[in-house]
């Protein structure tokens, strides 16, 4: 059916005197072939050899004359059983130039098939019949249990009830599915014939050691509306428990009995089991005329239990202990699974940290905080927490509100939505849900790890009037977003030094959702502060650079007796302030002969790098338009800046004592350049680079 060739396909059982063989005809539509062998008939070394061993499969090949004489070897030494009519015969191998035997070794024989004439079968076909022979082990084992006595029936069937809950609780993925397997528990009693009321699991919790019970009832119990249901619940531990003592001494099972006239005082005291179920001590009382019989068995975790209105048989009470040993291998792979799955969220969770903190880590001006949210919301998503968006609301003192940066997630169902926004910010009379902004500062001064605001569906127009910014943020209106929030918008926020971060949707958070965001707060807390600590360092380092550049320029200046010394005295200014702002292309200093008249002196560097000085001649307002405004804004002790046009370059040229270097006024305009003047007591000092420089930038507050 796989399509691969084969003539005939056998089975053959090694039993300690000889060997049982089924053969199908030719076509394998059905065995026709059965008979014993003596163990020594095969008159092949290489097949006997394989026969004693241990090797996995095994190949050999028969010519036309090898496999006549194993053919009728066979036919002669073997027991049949039952004759094929149309068996294989001499004559047929022959025609067909010999056989090719390919078997597969069970763990009680082999399993194999033949090919006509001596041929290599493919490397697929014998890895599927060393599957088959490991599937038709099993299959065989089975087979083989199934004509056992009526007591390996019975232990098979067991060994089902067994299995079914052994699978069911090797599938859970949560504590919460153990409703579900005592359910299947309590069938599988059913199953087994054991009249019972319903079977437990009481279990206690690794880490706190608070009690839990599971209660699955029969499919046979008398009230209807408990009839095959289950019921999970605290436990709250009776002083003086017999079965949790029994626990204690580590014993391994107990069978207890409640006679009847107990009935009334045992239901009071364990009436949290029949409250949880919706029962009556009535009702139990009258479902156990004779008494109430229970059998606890015990494992590491706890007590797996059944009770029922008559005594349990020896077998039973045998069953409940399997039940007990089975369940705690299978319970103790799955808090193996849950804390291996707990380490891999812990990785995971800590990975994402990782990201945030590098891209934390890297910022280089507070405006890449965007970023920052950008990423910490994508990395709540890659964590399975389901959000809209995630924000960071920074706090600052000094100006004593709160600046936002907000992001959507990748899972908003809005399509339109843009990526987010940043900045904006909340004045200290913006008001929230339940408390001021007042009363927030103070809960944030407090460090409380984390707070949660709500709107519920029916408030949810007062949520987007108060929240309009965020849809101005994210491009989109509120009924846009209606639909999708049917319960209202929740919001968690989780507080650090800075500030806070949030992440909020459509959906309530759950405490590991919750607990995630404040350790995204921790993370971020510590980062950010360095990243601020680090930009603290930088700037104290860079004010300590230009106060040593000042300096320097500062004694150039004061040993001038010249006025040729001003030529060098701007060399040095160059050389400081090209240190420092490097995209400077030249720099000049003009010195006023008059209020409407000053002598320039540039400095720049030629083709080489060699720096180049030159005096210019005396200037007059009125000459150039663009220098009239530079005069205009010295008079009044402020920077300004213009573009230099082709024409300008070319009449700037002209005006210094010898001829200027191209590579120090290039005309071209291959490059914008700006000419930026900063005013002095006794002129200017301007540069030109590419971008302006503003006075309130830090190239401009260096140079002025």
């Amino acid at each position: 059916g796989l399509g691969f060739p084969c003539e005939v396909f056998w089975h053959a059982k090694y039993l300690p005197e000889h060997y049982e063989k089924a053969l199908t005809g030719v076509g394998g539509e059905r065995v026709t072939t059965i008979m014993e062998l003596p163990k020594d008939f095969s008159a092949v070394p290489e097949l006997a050899a394989w026969e004693r061993g241990t090797e996995k499969l095994g190949v050999f090949k028969f010519d036309a004359d090898a496999a006549a004489e194993y053919l009728n070897h066979m036919i002669g030494k073997g027991k049949f059983l039952e004759v094929d009519p149309n068996a294989i015969t001499e004559e047929m191998v022959r025609e067909n130039h010999g056989w090719t035997f390919v078997q597969a070794r069970t763990t009680h024989g082999e399993l194999g098939y033949n090919l006509w004439g001596e041929t290599d079968p493919s490397e697929e076909a014998k890895t599927v019949l060393l599957r088959f022979a490991r599937v038709f082990d099993l299959a065989y084992r089975r087979y083989e249990d199934l004509r056992e006595s009526e007591a390996a029936v019975r232990e098979a069937r067991i060994e089902a009830a067994l299995e079914r809950v052994r699978a069911r609780t090797m599938g859970m993925h949560s504590s919460d599915e153990l409703r579900e397997v005592a359910m299947m528990y309590a069938a599988q009693l059913d199953e087994l014939g054991m009249d019972i009321h319903g079977a437990m699991f009481l279990l206690q919790d690794p880490d706190d050691e608070a009690w839990t019970l599971w209660t699955g009832y029969s499919q046979n119990y008398p009230l209807e509306h408990v009839r095959g249901k289950t019921f999970e619940f605290p436990f709250q531990e009776v002083e003086g428990d017999p079965s949790l003592d029994a626990w204690r001494r580590g014993e391994t099972v107990m069978e207890s009995f409640v006679p009847p006239d107990e009935l009334p005082a045992w239901s009071e005291k364990y009436r949290i089991v029949l409250d949880a179920s919706d029962q009556t001590a009535d009702d139990w009382i009258r479902f156990n005329p004779d008494g109430y019989f229970r059998i606890d068995a015990y494992m590491k975790y706890g007590v797996v239990a059944a009770g029922g209105p008559r005594s349990f048989t020896e077998e039973e009470v045998d069953i409940q202990v399997r039940f007990a040993r089975e369940f705690e291998r299978t319970y103790r792979r799955f808090l193996d699974l849950k804390k291996a799955e707990a380490q891999a969220r812990e990785s995971r969770i800590e990975a994402a940290l990782e990201r945030m903190r590098s891209r934390t880590m890297a910022m280089q001006a507070s405006d890449e905080l965007l970023d920052v949210s950008s990423v910490m919301t994508e990395q709540l998503v890659e964590l399975g927490i389901d959000i809209h968006w995630a924000y960071l609301y920074l706090y600052n003192e000094e100006q004593d509100e709160l600046e936002v940066y907000l992001t959507k997630s990748s899972t908003h169902p809005v399509p339109q939505a843009r990526r987010g926004s940043g900045l904006w910010t909340y004045p200290r009379s913006f008001h929230d849900p339940g408390q001021g902004q007042d009363e927030f500062i103070a809960v944030w001064r407090k460090r409380d790890a984390f707070r949660t605001a709500d709107w519920g569906k029916d408030r949810f127009d007062e949520w987007a009037d108060q929240f309009q910014m965020m849809f101005d943020a994210l491009g989109y209106s509120r009924e846009d977003y209606r639909p999708h929030a049917p319960d209202g918008i929740f919001n968690v926020e989780a507080l650090m030094g800075p500030g806070y971060v949030g992440m909020g949707g459509a959906r309530p958070m759950d405490q590991d959702d919750i607990d995630v965001l404040v350790r995204f707060a921790n993370e971020f807390e510590g980062t950010y502060r360095r990243f601020l600590d680090i930009k603290r360092a930088e700037a104290q380092a860079r004010e300590s650079q230009v106060e040593a550049a000042l300096e320097r320029v500062r004694g150039r200046a004061m040993a001038m007796q010249e006025p040729d010394d001003i030529g060098a005295t701007c060399k040095a200014l160059f050389d400081e302030v090209q240190t420092l702002c490097p995209d400077v292309l030249r720099l000049g200093i003009g010195v006023a002969v008059d209020d409407d008249k000053l002598q320039p002196w540039l400095v720049g560097a030629d083709a080489d790098g060699r720096p180049c000085i030159y005096e210019g001649r005396i200037i007059s307002e009125g000459e150039r338009e663009e220098l009239d405004t530079i005069f205009a804004a010295r008079r009044e002790q402020q920077a300004h800046w213009f573009k230099e046009t082709r024409d300008f370059l070319e009449w700037a040229t002209s005006i210094y004592t010898h001829a200027v270097d191209e590579a120090v006024i290039p005309v071209d305009l291959a490059t914008d350049q700006y000419f930026s003047a900063f005013p002095h007591q006794t002129g200017w000092i301007y540069v030109v680079s590419p971008d302006p420089y503003e006075a309130d930038d830090e190239a401009g507050r260096i140079v002025s």
